[in-house]
């Protein structure tokens, strides 16, 4: 019995710190990322318990034809306005020219009935704010605004309108 609960409290130990790790990670590229502006095909608003969301819908940056995978890493160029544009997938070992950056995708295909076109997502697809005066604003949004690692891990941070302007940057 004793031996069981060593196991247990273990178990509980390691995801513990695999959890601040995490956290800890996700907060490193908040701070220290790049801002790029991935451009938004459509929102959604939706309440959940409360809580006020927007659903994204990214534009496909991605030529189908250059798809290989389900999930994989693009290199994207960013312009003096910090918009994203496609340049190449990325393979291992390839060079970045100046205003270039990695940016991983995942693929998500629908499926039933009435399946849909596949969709991609550069990172969240669902923003949350609490900020009930911007409601229109978020809804109208434009570009959905990501902080980015060198590996290319993105974490959506905000949504952007048309002129580039951040809808709420205190949230």
């Amino acid at each position: 019995m004793r031996k069981d609960k060593q196991i247990y409290f273990g178990a509980l130990f390691v995801i513990f710190i695999v959890s601040i790790v995490l956290i800890f990670h996700r907060q490193y590229v908040i701070e220290n990322g790049d801002t790029i502006l991935v451009p938004l095909s459509k929102g959604r608003m939706s309440k959940i318990i409360g809580t006020e969301y927007v659903y994204l819908q990214y534009q496909n940056l991605i030529p189908q034809k250059q798809l290989e995978k389900e999930q994989g890493k693009i290199i994207v160029y960013v312009n003096s306005f910090g918009i994203a544009s496609f340049v190449k997938v990325y393979h291992s070992g390839d060079e970045l020219k100046y205003g270039e950056h990695i940016l991983d995708y995942q693929i998500y295909r629908s499926f039933g009935l009435y399946p849909s076109k596949p969709r991609v997502y550069f990172a969240s697809y669902r923003y949350r704010y609490n900020d009930k005066d911007n409601r229109d604003n978020y809804s109208n949004a434009r570009y959905g605004v990501l902080k980015v690692n060198k590996e290319g891990f993105a974490l959506l941070v905000g949504l952007a309108d048309i002129n580039y302007n951040i809808i709420n940057p205190k949230y």
